[in-house]
């Protein structure tokens, strides 16, 4: 198998077997270092696919904000939406152009409607994170959702009841808007 070339007219289920193969000795470096991987996985108890997938699994970077907004006591609708939100993708009128709509914003119409005017910039927004802001005795400007993430790591630690409705009052204002 390891010598072995695949032709032109073998199944597509063997050449993405070989193209394995290859992967893994272009990783490993050799054939020897693939074979010894391989005995490694297929060796004791916990062994084979598990192994496998997480030496083929993509590794992305670590979202930083991912353990401040998935809270078990942020309900998950809001959760989704300000995850949403961080990644910019929330359905805003400006990333709906391909439609035939106004894309001035609903709340006040005197802008376009983007993720930052929505959420920070627009006159009737702005109105209800200054009165969450003084509810909650935040000094910190918000200006952008990522800040209001920054906000929730650096101000709002610990699980004191206060921390936490700090954490889930900003979720659940985002997901309102």
């Amino acid at each position: 198998m390891w010598d072995w070339t695949p032709a032109k007219g073998d199944s597509p289920l063997l050449k993405c077997i070989f193209e394995i193969r290859d992967i893994i000795v272009s990783k490993e470096g050799t054939t020897e270092l693939a074979i010894a991987n391989l005995d490694r996985w297929f060796a004791g108890e916990n062994s084979g696919c598990s192994k496998a997938y997480e030496y083929f699994r993509p590794r992305g970077i670590p979202k930083v904000w991912a353990n401040e907004v998935w809270r078990h006591y942020i309900p998950p609708k809001h959760s989704f939406i300000l995850c949403l939100g961080i990644k910019g993708r929330l359905q805003t009128e400006d990333r709906l152009h391909y439609m035939d709509i106004d894309q001035n914003c609903a709340l006040c119409g005197t802008a376009p409607e983007t993720l930052d005017h929505l959420f920070f910039q627009c006159n009737m927004t702005n109105q209800v994170w200054l009165q969450i802001k003084k509810w909650l005795y935040i000094t910190r400007a918000m200006t952008t959702i990522k800040s209001a993430l920054k906000y929730m790591k650096k101000e709002a630690r610990g699980t004191s009841w206060q921390s936490c409705a700090k954490k889930s009052v900003v979720a659940c204002t985002v997901y309102h808007i």
